[in-house]
């Protein structure tokens, strides 16, 4: 694999690293490879990404209890809700329902032509954040195959460019959230930060994953 000459030496490393196996120091690459050790960073990542969404809400509940009684509308911005298990969990719909459970939601009236309950919602929703997140880190995998670049910056990128493309494009455009104008600054700061932690996740795990295939 050629080395571009005007990398930074810690870049050069990295596409280094990716790549060596053997005893000959090169591994030939594999987009099947790359984009199944991106799913299995994917899946991991959505988890550690909950994991980081409920953390941020415990410290601003905490907070909270610090301050004293504040607006219950304030109160659910800082704390981004309470639901766990969305990808879009700290962004809300105007009826109280993170993204996931209206993508579940809109999934089995159309495939079934039925409504779900609120539970099955919250079941949809976690199939769907983890669906969602698993898929994105395979067509991270497969495009890292192609061009290590895309792994710059340990994943730090592709994790701000799902909040961009999910987040504050898509989601809002099928009508599955409120417009990102609707939504207080701290709120798509949350949401930023849980992505560069689902983007880091992903590539440490692929690039673990990918060593072993």
């Amino acid at each position: 694999m050629r080395i571009d000459m005007d990398c930074d030496e810690g870049r050069q490393v990295l596409y280094r690293d990716e790549y060596q196996h053997g005893g000959n120091g090169r591994r030939e690459r594999s987009v099947v490879k790359g984009a199944i050790a991106g799913l299995a960073g994917g899946l991991a990542a959505s988890a550690v990404m909950n994991l980081f969404q409920q953390a941020m809400r415990t410290a601003a509940a905490s907070a909270d209890s610090q301050d004293g009684p504040r607006d219950a509308h304030a109160a659910s911005a800082a704390s981004g809700g309470t639901d766990t298990h969305g990808a879009q969990s700290i962004q809300r719909t105007v009826d109280d329902e993170d993204a996931a459970m209206k993508m579940a939601e809109v999934a089995s009236e159309v495939v079934t032509g039925k409504a779900l309950t609120k539970e099955q919602k919250k079941v949809g929703g976690t199939f769907a954040h983890y669906a969602f997140g698993a898929s994105m880190g395979a067509l991270y995998g497969a495009l890292a195959e192609m061009s290590p670049r895309t792994a710059a910056a340990l994943g730090a990128p592709f994790g701000a460019a799902v909040w961009v493309g999910a987040d504050e494009i898509a989601v809002p455009a099928l009508g599955l959230s409120k417009g990102p104008r609707e939504y207080p600054v701290s709120t798509h700061a949350q949401a930023f930060a849980a992505h560069l932690v689902y983007g880091v996740a992903t590539d440490a795990v692929r690039r673990l994953v990918r060593r072993a295939l």
